[in-house]
Parts: C-alpha cells; sequence; structure tokens
C-alpha cells in the first residue's frame, strides 16, 4: 500500500482554517403574547412586528458580529496564504512528473523492459499524487470563499443590528410625543419605514448564511472525493 506524501504542517492548519465561522443571534421574532384573538385597533395600529430589544442585548450581539468578522478576515488572510504555497507544490509535481516521463520514454527507446514498468508505475502514482494536491487546492479555495462569505455575513448582521438599536431609539424618542402630536403620525411612518429597513437587512443575512452553508456541503463533496483518491491511490501496483 502506497501513502500519499503530505507537508503534515500545511494539513494540519487546513483542518484549523477550515472550521466553520459562527452567526451572531439576532431575534426578529414574534413576543409570546403576539397573537390575541381580541386584539383592538389601537394595538394593531401600535403592534411591534420588530420587538423592542434591551440596548445591552443589542450592544451583545454587535460585538459578537464584530469578532466573527474578525475572525473570518484571520482565516482569510491565512487560506490565502496556504492557498500559494499549494499551488506552488503542484507545480512542483508537474515539474516531477515531466521528469519521470522523459525517463520511461528514454527506456522505452532503450527498450528496458524492467525500467519502463518501474517508470510507468512510479509515473502513475505521482499523476495520482498530483490530483491529490489539486484538490486540497480545491478545498482550500473553498474554505477561502466560505470566509470571505462569512465576513460579508458578518458585516450585514452589523447593519441590521445598526438598524435595531436606531428603531429602540425612535420608539423611546416617539413615547414622549403627546398623542395629539402634528408630528405623531410622520414619527409612526419612520418607525415602520425602519422596522421595514431592520427585517430586510435580516433577510440579506439569511440569504448570505445559506450561501455560506451552500460551500459547507462543496467542501464536504469535496473532501469524500479525496477520500475516494487515497483508496484509488493505495490499489496502485
Amino acid at each position: 500500500m502506497h501513502r500519499i506524501p503530505v507537508n503534515h504542517a500545511l494539513f494540519a492548519a487546513l483542518l484549523l482554517i477550515a472550521a466553520a465561522v459562527p452567526c451572531a443571534a439576532q431575534d426578529p421574532g414574534l413576543p409570546p403574547d403576539a397573537m390575541k384573538a381580541d386584539m383592538q385597533a389601537d394595538e394593531i395600529l401600535s403592534f411591534e412586528v420588530v420587538p423592542t430589544r434591551d440596548r445591552s442585548a443589542i450592544e451583545k450581539d454587535r460585538s459578537l458580529a464584530r469578532q466573527i468578522k474578525s475572525d473570518a478576515e484571520e482565516r482569510i488572510s491565512a487560506l490565502k496564504v496556504a492557498e500559494g504555497e499549494s499551488k506552488a507544490r503542484i507545480e512542483v509535481k508537474k515539474a516531477l512528473i515531466d521528469v519521470t516521463k522523459a525517463k520511461l520514454e528514454a527506456a522505452k527507446k532503450a527498450k528496458l523492459e524492467a525500467d519502463v514498468k518501474s517508470l510507468e508505475g512510479q509515473k502513475k502514482r505521482e499523476e495520482t499524487e498530483q490530483k491529490f494536491l489539486e484538490r486540497l487546492g480545491e478545498i482550500l479555495k473553498l474554505n477561502l470563499e466560505r470566509a470571505e462569505k462569512s465576513k460579508e455575513a458578518a458585516e450585514q448582521r452589523e447593519k441590521s443590528l445598526e438598524m435595531e438599536a436606531q428603531l429602540l431609539d425612535r420608539r423611546q424618542a416617539f413615547t414622549v410625543i403627546p398623542a395629539g402630536d402634528l408630528v405623531a403620525a410622520e414619527k409612526e411612518k419612520e418607525l415602520r419605514e425602519t422596522e421595514r429597513k431592520v427585517l430586510e437587512a435580516v433577510a440579506k443575512v439569511a440569504d448570505l448564511e445559506r450561501e455560506v452553508a451552500g460551500k459547507e456541503k462543496e467542501i464536504s463533496e469535496k473532501k469524500t472525493s479525496v477520500l475516494d483518491l487515497i483508496k484509488e491511490y493505495g490499489q496502485l501496483p
């Protein structure tokens, strides 16, 4: 059985930086007592579609989003370095295969049957090793794309939380306006528009997080193909 030569430091780094980036929490749901069969008109008109959250909870989520963004940026930097190293190793392997091919052609011309058989086996092993390195490179690329999407999702999460903080400020300001004040209707309109912006921002986060999950699936499928390649390599003569 053959073992594919691997740079273990690089492989360990690959496993480390491939870790998933978690998502910041944000609850745009409805309060437990929202569903009432006997709601009055004033209750419907004042209904909070985006429930008011404590400012400390919003700030906690904003801090988490910033940390996730920072972690993603570190992964992006590390993955770009690893991707460059991976490409260099593939080029080295290609050069070694070219040398083996030249030796094989020379052995065929000299009719050295034993050398031809040995070099053909060596060529097959080296070509499989190249495929192995290329698959690892593809996994690195997918992890890089996932980290970039995770960063983008964290940035969008920050924006949604900023909008939620604005909503809280406007609600607090609205409570001090007299009921019959002429500006009350305009302020209510602003509140509803801010709620809408919060919900739109949260929806964008969900879209980006679905893209991150899609990358997770691609990475899993690519890793499965690496298992198949290792099995194939172990069966070579």
